[in-house]
């Protein structure tokens, strides 16, 4: 089985476009504290392995999540039209997965206020992206 966010990071870190902005700040789950903005975080939020009547069909759809933050909303907006153009519509191999299809679902915005006594909060951009790629199918 493979590990859609692998296949989805390695897309990010390898777009000129993004590593531009963000460099390798780009992590799974949980951003480190006190981490240089912008940064990405990422997560495979579901995965739906397809099924035919016989067993597995050898591919799955997966939604993975894309969290953006930065200290201005020109800076948030940059890396998110950075990570967009980066993988809608991407085809082809990634970390030995084939992406059949893949597409953005929505864009978010906020804004997330400071909570320590700084004037200075957080802008956020999430983004959901369907992913349809080839899963390995299991043997009995």
């Amino acid at each position: 089985m493979s590990d859609i966010s692998v296949a989805v990071r390695s897309r990010l870190v390898n777009a000129a476009s993004v590593t531009n902005l963000v460099s390798t700040r780009i992590y799974p789950s949980i951003l480190p504290q006190n981490v240089t903005l912008p940064a990405i975080r990422y997560e495979t939020t579901t995965s739906r392995p397809a099924s035919k009547l016989s067993g597995g069909a050898g591919f799955a759809t997966s939604s993975v999540s894309i969290d953006i933050f930065a200290v201005s909303h020109i800076a948030a907006y940059n890396v998110q039209q950075a990570v967009r153009e980066a993988l809608q519509d991407w085809t082809g191999t990634s970390n030995s997965t084939e992406m059949v299809s893949v597409q953005i679902t929505n864009i978010r915005e906020d804004y997330l206020a400071p909570v320590d006594a700084s004037d200075v909060g957080k802008y956020r951009v999430d983004i959901d992206v369907e992913i349809i790629h080839e899963q390995t199918i299991p043997s009995h």
